[in-house]
Protein backbone atom coordinates (compact mmCIF):
# COMPACT_ATOMS: atom_id res chain seq x y z
CA UNK A 1 0.00 0.00 0.00
CA UNK A 2 3.08 2.57 0.86
CA UNK A 3 3.92 2.02 -2.77
CA UNK A 4 0.41 2.85 -3.61
CA UNK A 5 0.65 6.63 -1.82
CA UNK A 6 3.84 6.87 -3.29
CA UNK A 7 3.07 6.47 -6.86
CA UNK A 8 0.24 8.94 -6.50
CA UNK A 9 1.95 11.10 -4.53
CA UNK A 10 4.96 11.41 -7.13
CA UNK A 11 2.17 11.75 -10.08
CA UNK A 12 0.84 14.43 -8.16
CA UNK A 13 3.82 16.02 -7.73
CA UNK A 14 4.40 15.34 -11.25
CA UNK A 15 1.20 16.79 -12.67
CA UNK A 16 1.93 20.41 -10.07
CA UNK A 17 5.44 20.88 -11.56
CA UNK A 18 3.59 20.65 -15.43
CA UNK A 19 1.38 23.06 -14.61
CA UNK A 20 3.60 25.16 -12.92
CA UNK A 21 6.12 24.99 -16.24
CA UNK A 22 2.82 25.09 -18.55
CA UNK A 23 1.74 28.33 -16.60
CA UNK A 24 5.35 30.09 -16.50
CA UNK A 25 5.34 29.56 -20.64
CA UNK A 26 2.08 30.69 -21.24
CA UNK A 27 2.33 34.58 -22.88
CA UNK A 28 -0.32 36.52 -21.11
CA UNK A 29 -1.51 39.99 -21.72
CA UNK A 30 -0.57 42.87 -20.12
CA UNK A 31 -2.39 45.77 -20.94
CA UNK A 32 -0.21 48.53 -20.03
CA UNK A 33 -1.06 52.62 -20.75
CA UNK A 34 0.49 55.36 -21.63
CA UNK A 35 -0.29 58.70 -20.91
CA UNK A 36 -0.56 61.11 -23.66
CA UNK A 37 -0.68 64.09 -21.49
CA UNK A 38 -3.93 65.63 -22.25
CA UNK A 39 -6.07 66.38 -19.72
CA UNK A 40 -9.61 67.59 -20.10
CA UNK A 41 -11.67 69.80 -17.94
CA UNK A 42 -15.13 71.07 -17.61
CA UNK A 43 -17.47 73.48 -15.59
CA UNK A 44 -20.88 75.05 -15.33
CA UNK A 45 -20.72 78.64 -13.90
CA UNK A 46 -23.99 80.49 -12.64
CA UNK A 47 -25.44 83.35 -11.22
CA UNK A 48 -25.31 82.12 -7.79
CA UNK A 49 -21.51 81.75 -7.40
CA UNK A 50 -20.30 84.80 -8.62
CA UNK A 51 -18.97 87.19 -5.74
CA UNK A 52 -21.12 89.00 -5.31
CA UNK A 53 -23.80 86.38 -6.41
CA UNK A 54 -26.29 87.60 -8.72
CA UNK A 55 -30.15 87.43 -9.38
CA UNK A 56 -31.06 85.57 -12.75
CA UNK A 57 -30.85 82.71 -14.71
CA UNK A 58 -27.28 83.62 -16.14
CA UNK A 59 -25.22 80.10 -16.96
CA UNK A 60 -21.93 78.99 -18.94
CA UNK A 61 -19.93 75.70 -20.04
CA UNK A 62 -16.63 75.50 -20.24
CA UNK A 63 -15.10 72.27 -21.92
CA UNK A 64 -11.35 72.56 -22.26
CA UNK A 65 -8.25 70.30 -22.85
CA UNK A 66 -4.76 71.11 -21.28
CA UNK A 67 -1.79 69.35 -23.80
CA UNK A 68 0.65 69.15 -20.94
CA UNK A 69 3.65 67.96 -23.79
CA UNK A 70 2.90 70.89 -26.03
CA UNK A 71 1.73 73.44 -22.94
CA UNK A 72 -1.24 74.36 -24.81
CA UNK A 73 -4.93 75.12 -23.42
CA UNK A 74 -7.47 74.45 -25.75
CA UNK A 75 -10.93 76.16 -24.58
CA UNK A 76 -14.97 76.95 -25.95
CA UNK A 77 -16.98 79.08 -23.39
CA UNK A 78 -20.86 78.78 -24.36
CA UNK A 79 -23.29 81.19 -22.38
CA UNK A 80 -26.71 82.21 -22.18
CA UNK A 81 -29.40 84.32 -20.71
CA UNK A 82 -26.15 86.95 -18.98
CA UNK A 83 -27.66 90.06 -17.54
CA UNK A 84 -25.81 92.07 -20.78
CA UNK A 85 -23.22 90.97 -23.51
CA UNK A 86 -19.74 89.72 -22.91
CA UNK A 87 -16.73 91.79 -22.31
CA UNK A 88 -14.38 88.52 -20.91
CA UNK A 89 -13.91 85.50 -19.98
CA UNK A 90 -11.10 84.78 -17.57
CA UNK A 91 -9.86 81.45 -15.04
CA UNK A 92 -8.84 83.06 -11.53
CA UNK A 93 -7.59 80.60 -8.72
CA UNK A 94 -6.65 79.06 -6.50
CA UNK A 95 -9.09 79.34 -4.15
CA UNK A 96 -12.38 77.90 -3.31
CA UNK A 97 -16.28 78.75 -3.53
CA UNK A 98 -15.98 81.70 -0.97
CA UNK A 99 -13.26 83.37 -1.43
CA UNK A 100 -12.99 86.48 -3.87
CA UNK A 101 -10.95 86.21 -6.88
CA UNK A 102 -7.07 86.08 -7.84
CA UNK A 103 -6.53 86.36 -11.60
CA UNK A 104 -4.34 83.58 -13.52
CA UNK A 105 -5.24 84.41 -16.70
CA UNK A 106 -7.49 86.66 -18.98
CA UNK A 107 -8.62 83.99 -21.94
CA UNK A 108 -10.33 86.57 -24.03
CA UNK A 109 -11.41 89.71 -23.89
CA UNK A 110 -13.69 91.10 -26.75
CA UNK A 111 -12.85 94.40 -28.63
CA UNK A 112 -15.11 96.45 -30.15
CA UNK A 113 -17.66 95.28 -31.25
CA UNK A 114 -18.59 93.25 -29.00
CA UNK A 115 -20.42 90.05 -29.49
CA UNK A 116 -23.76 91.30 -28.66
CA UNK A 117 -26.17 90.20 -26.71
CA UNK A 118 -26.96 88.16 -23.58
CA UNK A 119 -25.67 84.33 -25.38
CA UNK A 120 -22.96 83.62 -27.00
CA UNK A 121 -19.90 81.67 -27.32
CA UNK A 122 -16.03 81.59 -27.51
CA UNK A 123 -13.50 79.40 -28.53
CA UNK A 124 -10.20 79.86 -27.97
CA UNK A 125 -6.36 78.65 -27.51
CA UNK A 126 -3.29 79.67 -25.30
CA UNK A 127 -0.39 78.48 -26.42
CA UNK A 128 3.24 77.70 -25.06
CA UNK A 129 4.55 81.43 -24.52
CA UNK A 130 1.63 82.06 -22.40
CA UNK A 131 1.25 78.54 -21.09
CA UNK A 132 -0.08 78.07 -17.17
CA UNK A 133 2.92 77.47 -14.17
CA UNK A 134 3.20 74.93 -12.59
CA UNK A 135 1.82 76.04 -10.05
CA UNK A 136 -0.86 76.59 -11.86
CA UNK A 137 -1.19 73.70 -13.24
CA UNK A 138 -1.48 71.89 -10.02
CA UNK A 139 -4.17 73.86 -9.06
CA UNK A 140 -6.20 73.43 -12.41
CA UNK A 141 -5.88 69.87 -11.73
CA UNK A 142 -7.13 69.84 -8.13
CA UNK A 143 -10.01 72.24 -8.75
CA UNK A 144 -8.84 74.80 -7.29
CA UNK A 145 -9.51 76.99 -10.04
CA UNK A 146 -13.11 78.93 -11.49
CA UNK A 147 -13.44 81.11 -14.44
CA UNK A 148 -15.79 84.24 -14.89
CA UNK A 149 -17.69 85.72 -17.60
CA UNK A 150 -17.92 89.23 -17.45
CA UNK A 151 -20.26 91.72 -19.07
CA UNK A 152 -20.91 95.12 -19.83
CA UNK A 153 -23.70 95.41 -16.50
CA UNK A 154 -21.18 92.63 -14.39
CA UNK A 155 -17.45 93.42 -14.48
CA UNK A 156 -16.65 91.21 -11.77
CA UNK A 157 -18.26 88.60 -13.46
CA UNK A 158 -22.02 87.86 -14.36
CA UNK A 159 -21.31 83.84 -13.96
CA UNK A 160 -18.87 82.15 -12.25
CA UNK A 161 -18.09 78.40 -11.99
CA UNK A 162 -15.32 75.67 -10.68
CA UNK A 163 -13.36 74.56 -13.27
CA UNK A 164 -13.28 70.29 -12.92
CA UNK A 165 -10.18 67.87 -14.06
CA UNK A 166 -12.55 64.90 -15.56
CA UNK A 167 -9.31 62.97 -17.00
CA UNK A 168 -5.99 61.89 -19.14
CA UNK A 169 -6.36 60.54 -22.10
CA UNK A 170 -4.01 57.47 -22.55
CA UNK A 171 -3.61 54.86 -25.41
CA UNK A 172 -2.65 50.97 -25.05
CA UNK A 173 1.03 50.50 -25.27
Amino acid sequence: MKSKYKAFIAIGLAGLILSILWMGCKKEYHNSLVDLGIDVYTGTATTAMALPAKTGSGTALLSATYDENNRVFNYTVNWSKLDSTATSIAIYGPNSAGQPYVITRTLATFAAPLPTGAAGSSQNTIFQLNAFSDFELINLKAGNCYFVVNTTASTTGAVRGKITYVRTFSKDN
